[in-house]
């Protein structure tokens, strides 16, 4: 009777343990801002954010590990694996979605997930699933409407940064002979767009916009980059 009553204690335990708040501490590498759709096509770090309202990623990349936190109003499409042993974590807040694409082993996936969550092909999960009255994720800035992929390795040099009148974009890596070049404020406004604008070129006019704090997105069939523009006049 002892050992039975020991049991139904320790099942009691578990349930309570799942139903507490979570939190999370990871450092997170990759932002994906407010309407926007993305696919990432880089070897990051795997500690993606995703902020919403409708955030979409595609994430289909195999390398490293993958950690990510899916805002209110997300989607995050998962289809990817890492190295055996280690553990592909998913933290999901009320209202947004995971749909588990594939189910490819070596890779093993845990989700966390506050109750209003949904989560599609749950029998993919291969570690578990946590269900949390509420989830505290890292503090991040998600006002500023761009992709800031703070560790994608450099396929276009933007230089003088700070400038005071012109810039230029030069490739590093690839060859492309167009992109779209959108400069957004600190507001997530966007104040100066060059549509096609052809990489021979590499020079551009910027002398409409005032002294400060800008980000620079260049776009291309194959991905985007974003970084920081400093004009200072």
């Amino acid at each position: 009777m002892k050992r039975f009553l020991f049991i139904i204690l320790l099942v009691a335990t578990s349930l309570v343990k799942g139903q507490l708040s979570c939190t999370s501490t990871y450092t997170v590498g990759d932002i994906f801002y407010p309407n926007t759709v993305s696919t990432p096509t880089f070897a990051s770090n795997g500690y993606q954010y995703l902020c919403g309202p409708n955030t979409l990623v595609y994430d289909t990349i195999s390398i490293g590990c993958l950690f990510v936190y899916v805002n209110t109003g997300s989607t995050l499409y998962y289809n990817r694996g890492c190295p055996q042993l280690n553990v592909n974590t998913v933290w999901l807040k009320n209202n947004s979605t995971l749909n588990i694409l594939a189910n490819c082993p070596p890779t093993s996936l845990k989700v966390y997930y506050e109750p209003l969550a949904t989560i599609n092909n749950p029998a993919a999960v291969q570690i578990g699933s946590v269900a949390c009255t509420s989830i505290t994720f890292p503090a991040i800035n998600c006002a500023t409407g761009i992709n800031d992929h703070g560790n994608q390795e450099a396929i276009f040099l933007v230089y003088p940064n700070p400038s005071s009148s012109e810039i230029n974009i030069e490739t590093v890596n690839f060859h492309y002979n167009t992109a779209d070049i959108s400069i957004f404020n600190q507001l997530g406004e966007l104040v100066l767009r060059r549509k096609d604008w052809r990489v021979s070129e590499k020079e551009i006019n910027i002398d409409i916009l005032s002294s400060g704090l800008y980000f620079i997105q260049v776009k291309t069939s194959k991905g985007q980059q974003t970084q920081k523009l400093v004009i200072n006049r």
